[in-house]
């Protein structure tokens, strides 16, 4: 038997609901031009507004330039981070490319308290205690 798509779910986001992969799944079934998609949720800081990158002699730089310059946080455009939750591929792609991403691409939203991707201690730390606490969004 041949499967058209296949999904990775990565053991390492513990939080991620059976919603999120579904939402993944349709998310690239529905558009007949996007080949694959993975989870992503809002970052914590922006690169047009508050992250830099050291240059020689220790100089900071924006991580990434805004065509107008930005003063306020409100007028930064939006950013999101992937979290490692759930990839989705139409099989054709991930079989012609040997990739996990290229265009066209799409994305799924999660909220960033089921976006704790475990990677130190301190990560696991905080997954038991939102679980313990149920102190994350769930669908259903």
């Amino acid at each position: 038997m041949t499967y058209d798509y296949i999904i990775n779910i990565d053991a390492t986001v513990p939080l991620r609901q059976p919603a999120d992969i579904e939402r993944c799944f349709q998310t690239v079934h529905e558009d007949p031009d996007a080949t694959n998609a993975y989870t992503v949720c809002p970052t914590r800081k922006n690169p047009h507004l508050n992250m830099v990158d050291l240059r020689s002699g220790g100089y900071a730089r924006l991580v990434a330039d805004s065509e107008v310059p930005v003063v306020h946080r409100q007028d930064v455009p939006s950013v999101y981070e992937k979290n490692a939750a759930v990839y989705v591929f139409e099989r054709e792609f991930l079989v012609a490319t040997d990739a996990f991403y290229g265009p066209p691409t799409r994305t799924s939203v999660m909220p960033p308290e089921r976006s704790v991707d475990i990677d130190t201690p301190w990560n696991l730390q905080l997954v038991e205690f939102l679980y313990s606490r149920q102190e994350f969004e769930t669908d259903g």
